[in-house]
């Protein structure tokens, strides 16, 4: 478990999860236009009843009271007085998560500890709970890890990897470099082919807490809790793109795709990031039988720039599903430009050559594809599949 010192990013200093910001955050909602994001949440409110009781961020990070008189009997014990609080901080966390087992589901500070387990972001809040506890201050930095991808069935989701911050209090910031004296820097499960993306502010992380439990519900089809929660997450990060997105995909799979296009519509509108916001509207043009809207996003979304290979590669499936194989297969090499390690697009373009009727390129791909398995179960699969095309 590597502990370093801050790279070379300026941080954003989080303050402490207090009631008043938290009052604050809660009253924030999308106001690109305010009467216009207003009836479009009504409307969509309106399908999914009432919502479900919600933890506040302060409950988040509540320990119960035998997790705090075990963390505050370490942190102040006389041996470690001459030790920097934020490091004990930092060496407590090392020491509770040692045979922790990484699954991918979120859980509150309380519940990660009880059941050892968790995702990095569970991870993350765990150490801000001690850190509050402490009067130590934390920041968050969003990471972009490889591999990215993980797959449900019809959905698939890019792992955001979360890297939190704990500051030393006496540090002197500087914009052109950090080091340890500045703080400690703790990252969870890394690949060490992780990327620096973007320092987050403490409303963002909060946000993602809410995004995670709903993208969870979205896999089981639990579309009441799935809105909900996404619908919660805009309080503390208005206009983000993966909020409305989930809600209108939920919305759309609720029955309602005209209000799911309200919401994609105001989303493009307003969100920074909108390739998939783009490329799922996309999708329900097509399956509308909008034909000539849905080739206007295409023409779009072509000439667009996007730095993520998880985007791309949601365009070749939305593609290969929709059965124009040559433009799957230029999205998945869009992908594989970005992500040469990623099997799965070399796969998909195996199949979408196999389609086509290109045999002796369908097999080259999907030798690519057995060359960048990193699981054998995978490398098992395609071999198999190999071996049926060549036969």
């Amino acid at each position: 478990m590597p502990f370093s010192g801050i790279g070379n990013a300026r941080l954003t200093t989080i303050l402490l999860l207090v009631a008043a910001s938290l009052l604050a955050a809660c009253q924030a909602l999308p106001r690109g236009n305010d009467n216009l994001a207003g009836k479009i949440l009504s409307d969509s409110d309106a399908l999914f009843g009432i919502a479900p009781a919600m933890p506040t961020p302060l409950e988040i990070h509540t320990l119960d009271e035998d997790q705090q008189t075990n963390f505050l009997q370490y942190f102040h014990d006389p041996a470690r007085a001459a030790v920097p609080e934020y490091q004990r901080v930092a060496d407590y966390v090392y020491i509770q998560i040692r045979n922790f087992g990484y699954q991918t589901d979120t859980f509150t500070a309380s519940d990660t500890l009880q059941s050892n387990s968790g995702n990095c972001l569970s991870l993350a809040i765990v150490t801000t709970a001690f850190a509050q506890l402490a009067g130590v201050e934390t920041a968050y930095q969003l990471m972009d890890a490889e591999p990215v991808f993980e797959f449900h069935g019809t959905t698939v989701e890019k792992g955001v990897h979360v890297r939190t911050l704990l500051l030393n209090p006496n540090r002197v910031e500087s914009p052109l470099n950090f080091s340890e004296e500045h703080g400690i820097r703790i990252d969870f499960f890394p690949t060490y082919r992780e990327r620096f993306v973007r320092n987050m502010l403490n409303e963002e992380y909060v946000a993602m807490y809410f995004r995670n439990i709903a993208n969870e519900a979205l896999r089981r089809n639990d579309l009441h809790t799935a809105y909900w929660y996404a619908r919660e997450s805009l309080h503390y990060h208005p206009h983000s793109a993966d909020a409305l997105n989930t809600m209108a995909i939920v919305t759309r799979r609720a029955g309602h795709p005209l209000v799911a296009e309200s919401i994609y519509l105001y989303a493009i509108e307003y969100a920074s990031e909108k390739l998939t916001l783009l490329k799922n509207f996309r999708l329900l043009l097509a399956t509308s039988g909008r034909h000539e809207e849905a080739e206007l996003i295409d023409q779009r979304l072509r000439r667009m720039e996007d730095p993520s290979p998880f985007n791309w590669f949601q365009l070749a499936r939305s593609s290969f599903e929709d059965g124009d194989y040559e433009r799957a297969i230029g999205y998945y090499r869009r992908a594989l430009t970005l992500a040469p390690y990623l099997h799965e697009a070399h796969l998909g373009i195996a199949h979408s050559y196999a389609e086509l009727g290109y045999r002796d390129e369908s097999v080259q791909s999907l030798v690519a594809a057995i060359d960048n398995a990193g699981r054998l179960r995978d490398r098992k699969y395609y071999k198999a599949k190999l071996g049926a095309l060549q036969d």
